[in-house]
């Protein structure tokens, strides 16, 4: 049975500030707490995201490091952090998040790779700038998600030059020290996370050393109360203690051994977060919104129903 280390952990920092999570979920009129997703903007007319149709409010801005914007002002291959719930059969957005694994000066530009603050950046299928309008020293907000050391953007938007670099991805330390997402940070002092926690860290980037000197780090993407999660990603293979993680996202699980083949394509994957939280379900890809968004609920039915893990199994048959 997978078993998930709860999403939000404690995170100690001396020297630098620490940020709370987003703030929490209000319980729907059927007494359900919200819906997390992470993925990328497929449509417009509302938002599309992971095969579902989300609508949004007016007046609704989207939260980001560069600033907030309208709802109106997302474009397919934008990745976002939403906040949501369902009423009368219709998932409506209360919070959203611009989701950038990246935000740094580039390095290198190539016709399918950048290289920004020494980590590479896949755009053989991005969104981008015009042909040749990128150079070394460019900003760029880096829209896309994690794939082991790689990220695999969705898109590519230059930005006004800035002081500091950002990055969220998952937390690994090894003899060579600290890192989130591929790139090597350094804090005076880094108490209660673990490898796999999903970390956003900005500060000063140092290209001798090719190393982040921490500002600011916050723990967690969704707030604490939001119980099921709907994330597009690409699952880590197992380690020697069998530990898989949902790479860039804090999620990590565990399964009977490191020899069991994980799925390598991006795939979406329904998590359920309660006293025993684990990834409930890998989606099916071919479902319409609704089927998706019935799915989505059937699955969080069965965990507090106590059933076996579908994910688990699903693993199992590849």
């Amino acid at each position: 049975m997978n078993r998930l280390r709860p999403l939000l952990r404690a995170l100690a920092c001396l020297a630098i500030p620490l940020l709370p999570g987003p703030a929490g979920a209000e319980e729907t009129e059927a007494g359900t707490l919200g819906t997390g997703i992470l993925g990328v903007v497929t449509g417009i007319s509302s938002i599309h995201v992971n095969g579902l149709n989300i609508e949004t409010p007016d007046g609704l801005m989207v939260g980001s490091r560069l600033g907030a914007q309208p709802a109106s002002a997302l474009r397919p291959g934008d990745t976002v952090i939403v906040t949501a719930r369902r009423q009368n059969g219709v998932l409506t957005a209360r919070e959203i998040e611009r989701y950038h694994p990246v935000i740094a000066p580039l390095d290198d530009v190539g016709p399918d790779r950048l290289v920004a603050a020494g980590m590479t950046i896949d755009v053989s299928e991005a969104r981008r700038p015009p042909s040749g309008s990128l150079e070394p020293g460019d900003w760029v907000a880096v829209s896309g998600l994690w794939r082991g050391d790689l990220v695999m953007a969705s898109a590519i938007d230059e930005i006004a030059p800035r002081d500091l670099v950002t990055v969220s991805g998952s937390f690994s330390s090894t003899d060579e020290g600290r890192r989130v997402g591929a790139l090597r940070f350094e804090v005076p002092v880094l108490q209660h996370a673990e490898p796999g926690d999903g970390l956003t860290v900005t500060g000063e980037w140092q290209p001798g050393a090719e190393v982040l000197i921490a500002r600011e780090v916050q723990v967690g993407l969704f707030p604490r109360e939001v119980e099921t999660l709907l994330i597009e990603g690409y699952l880590s293979p197992p380690d020697r203690r069998g530990t898989y993680t949902i790479y860039g996202t804090g999620l990590v699980a565990y399964t009977g051994g490191r020899d069991m083949e994980m799925p390598q394509e991006r795939s979406l994957f329904c998590v359920r977060r309660a006293d025993d939280p684990r990834i409930v379900q890998e989606l099916p890809l071919d479902l319409s919104s609704r089927e998706r968004l019935d799915l989505l609920e059937a699955a969080s039915a069965e965990h507090r129903q106590g059933a076996p893990s579908i994910m688990e199994r699903c693993l199992r048959k590849r």
